[in-house]
């Protein structure tokens, strides 16, 4: 639920106008089809619905808030497909508002179509709403600050070639290596990149030649890959694919970290099961749910949720929920740590909810919330991701999943280093196919018991 303090969060100048325009346009949406549709003569028997509908555009706000889309500061098919399940969750309740109201006021009418075009149509402009805001009022103007980085000698031959296309898309800032150019700034390598991106506001790094694979993998694990764009020569594109998802660019022969590497269609299918699946899951699980949550009770002291922080998409800290498995403060002795095998702090209902994967049933909510998938890496704790590295970065650029291609092939327990391997495979080769394989996959291991210990 939103607190004053996370509604004040959003007040800013790229949230507040969205919002606005979103509100007023919804509201005139309302009132003029609306109208064309009973030629500005709306029947009686209709007003008490058109005024519950008037209402509706605030509900979709709050949902829209909900799933955090005024705190995007990029229009993509993320975004648009958050604010379609917004506008669907909106109608199915206002549709539950009139049937209730229906049964105390008999000659309530209202049309079925109208609430069916304005589940679509309302969506559908609020992203056109969106786009024109993005590229009108808060689009950058100014070119993105590049650094050149290791290039050799047959790299800055490669440069000054392709050096007005640059220019022309780029602020180049400077070059940083053993290899000068006359025409730019010569930045001295201190080994400490991270300062000098920092002190000079980069936003793009182009790599060359001189990248080696330790510094390479200090940027793809680290919190940078969020926020800057990685560029590279042919050269490094052998070196790139085995850490990441990597494209061409169009007009010069350079290569791109793709640092969005599930998108389009299979992004948007992606949040629209996650969304139908959690849904239809929490429901049937109602009914288990409550004598799981009395078998918790009457096994152990302690509450019957487990919550947790771990990190999300972009390193993003978010509450993870499940139900307890394990002994209260379990931790108090040891501190934190990975469950071992034939683990003591695990109660015996603990041990059957993890043996069937139960105690996950909880995280549909942040599935639903869209902080997690129900396929993805695995969220770490931020104390693990501090100790393994390797757990930064690159794996933190798509949701974690409740379920994952190294959960199906190695359990819970595969050290860092493996987890990474299935992990980079998942991101780089996701397909909708690939999520419902690993998905039927998940579902057989749980029927087997085959789970975590």
């Amino acid at each position: 639920m939103l607190n004053a303090q996370g509604v004040a969060a959003y007040m800013n100048k790229k949230t507040i106008f969205p919002l606005i325009f979103d509100l007023i346009m919804s509201i005139l949406l309302v009132y003029f089809i609306y109208n064309i549709r009973f030629s500005f003569n709306i029947y009686p028997s209709h007003h008490i619905a058109y005024i519950i509908l008037l209402t509706s555009p605030f509900i979709f706000i709050i949902f829209n808030l909900i799933l955090g889309i005024y705190n995007e500061n990029i229009i993509d098919l993320d975004t648009m497909g958050n604010l379609f399940i917004s506008g669907i969750i909106t109608y199915l309740l206002y549709f539950l508002i009139l049937i209730i109201t229906k049964t105390y006021i008999k000659n309530l009418d209202y049309s079925t179509p109208i609430l069916i075009v304005f589940s679509i149509i309302l969506p559908f402009f609020s992203t056109l709403v969106h786009l024109l805001f993005k590229n009108i009022f808060i689009s950058e103007k100014i070119k993105p600050r590049l650094l050149l980085y290791g290039l050799d000698e047959k790299d800055i031959k490669f440069i000054h070639k392709y050096f007005d296309y640059l220019m022309e898309h780029y602020n180049i800032i400077g070059i940083c290596g053993t290899q000068g150019m006359a025409a730019l700034k010569h930045i001295q390598d201190n080994k400490d990149l991270f300062s000098i991106l920092e002190r000079y506001n980069i936003q793009v790094v182009l790599f060359g030649s001189e990248l080696n694979t330790e510094r390479m993998e200090e940027f793809i694990f680290s919190p940078s890959v969020f926020s800057l764009k990685f560029l590279f020569i042919p050269e490094l594109y052998d070196k790139f694919t085995e850490l990441g998802k990597v494209i061409p660019l169009s007009d010069i022969p350079l290569f791109q970290l793709d640092t969005m590497p599930i998108k389009g269609f299979s992004l948007l299918l992606q949040r629209f099961f996650d969304i139908i699946i959690s849904l239809i899951a929490l429901v049937l699980f109602l009914p288990f749910g409550i004598i799981i949550v009395i078998l918790i009770g009457i096994d152990s002291q302690g509450p019957v949720f487990f919550k947790q922080i771990r990190l999300g998409k972009f390193g993003k800290p978010f509450k993870l929920i499940k139900f307890r498995s394990m002994v209260k403060n379990a931790e108090e002795v040891k501190g934190p740590q990975w469950t071992d095998k034939d683990d003591p702090r695990i109660t015996k209902v603990g041990r059957f909810l993890r043996r069937f994967s139960i105690d996950e049933f909880p995280q549909f909510i942040n599935v639903l919330l869209g902080k997690m998938s129900l396929v993805g890496p695995r969220p770490e704790r931020p104390y693990f991701i501090d100790k393994y590295p390797i757990l930064k970065g690159i794996r933190m650029l798509v949701k974690p999943g409740i379920t994952g291609l190294a959960q199906v092939n190695g359990t819970y327990d595969l050290d860092p280093e493996e987890k990474l391997k299935f992990d980079i495979y998942l991101i780089t080769h996701f397909n909708i196919f690939f999520y419902f394989f690993i998905l039927i996959k998940t579902v057989l291991i749980m029927i087997t018991g085959r789970g975590r210990r």
